[in-house]
């Protein structure tokens, strides 16, 4: 019999390709944004739930994993009780606390931004530690870079996994892979795109490491009208900056690169590849760039949820 997971505040579908990929089947999937719906289903051909709150936990299946990505809402009386599970009231986290709840799966796979480890001086994730801990479940979390794990960018994220006490065997994060991915093998060298460029007077300067990792990012910088001041570039030979879903500013949602004496932002294409979504995945032709490149600043790292599930995999089996 194969396991089974469901897939909250779904996004893109990067829990689902990852742990697919290990033979696992996906029973439900919800994510309150229409844009969202729209594209999962035309990716997955599968029906897709709206707003969580909204769902009847019973009319969700039963399931051995809970995976979600859910968004970091403020905890905003995290202070005021000693019961960490009452403070979990009123978040979204509470509707995965009340899934799991109901459903008993082996294990809740969570991913969230790293600031979650330090929100409120840590008493965010103490909260949620304590919730899950009051349901029957052990947690173990660490913030990883999915440049780590074979992601050709810098991407910090805490990943939280809840194991049911009633397993016995302790959960331990991947250790990291020993050769790293670089921007230049993800992206076409040839595009030229107009809409991908970054139409500015351009000086390089001069190459710094941000890291003494060969393969950090590699900040070149740009100057423009002969101000030492300006748009950051960085050199494709590197790792890309971290996609964000509210950047601003030119090329401000993936960066700015100097690809073949040109300096552009990354393509739809391109970002997908580097979070290692399939070739054969693509965005449904009714929703804009702008969406597109929202729905990526917020997606997960796949290879890193693999490294993960293989983990998560040798406890529940």
């Amino acid at each position: 019999m194969s396991l089974k997971f469901i897939d909250l505040f779904c996004g893109l579908g990067g829990f689902r390709i990852a742990l697919e990929s290990f033979g696992l089947e996906c029973v439900f999937s919800s994510d309150i944004d229409l844009h969202v719906q729209k594209n999962y289903k035309y990716n997955f051909n599968d029906n897709i739930h709206g707003d969580i709150t909204n769902i009847n936990i019973n009319d969700i299946p039963n399931h051995d994993i809970l995976c979600a990505g859910f968004p970091c809402q403020p905890f905003s009386i995290a202070n005021k009780f000693i019961n960490g599970f009452e403070h979990t009231k009123g978040t979204l986290f509470y509707n995965i606390i009340k899934i799991a709840e109901k459903h008993n799966p082996k294990c809740v796979f969570m991913e969230n931004v790293a600031n979650l480890e330090k929100h409120d001086q840590g008493r965010t994730l103490d909260i949620i530690i304590k919730s899950f801990r009051e349901i029957g479940y052990y947690v173990y979390h660490k913030v990883l870079n999915s440049a780590d794990y074979g992601t050709p960018q810098k991407r910090k994220r805490i990943y939280l996994i809840a194991i049911k006490k009633t397993i016995i065997k302790a959960f331990n994060f991947p250790d990291p892979i020993k050769n790293y991915n670089v921007l230049l093998d993800y992206i076409d060298q040839n595009n030229k795109d107009e809409k991908l460029l970054v139409k500015r007077k351009c000086f390089i300067y001069k190459q710094v490491n941000d890291d003494e990792r060969f393969n950090d990012i590699k900040r070149i910088g740009l100057i423009e009208n002969n101000e030492k001041q300006g748009y950051r570039i960085y050199s494709p030979n590197g790792l890309s900056i971290t996609f964000t879903a509210n950047g601003g500013g030119i090329a401000g949602k993936t960066g700015a690169y100097l690809i073949d004496d040109i300096v552009r932002k990354l393509s739809i294409d391109e970002c997908l590849r580097i979070l290692g979504y399939p070739d054969n995945y693509h965005f449904h032709n009714d929703i804009s760039n702008v969406q597109r490149y929202k729905m990526i600043g917020n997606s997960v790292s796949i290879d890193t949820l693999k490294h993960i599930t293989k983990e998560i995999l040798k406890v529940i089996l």
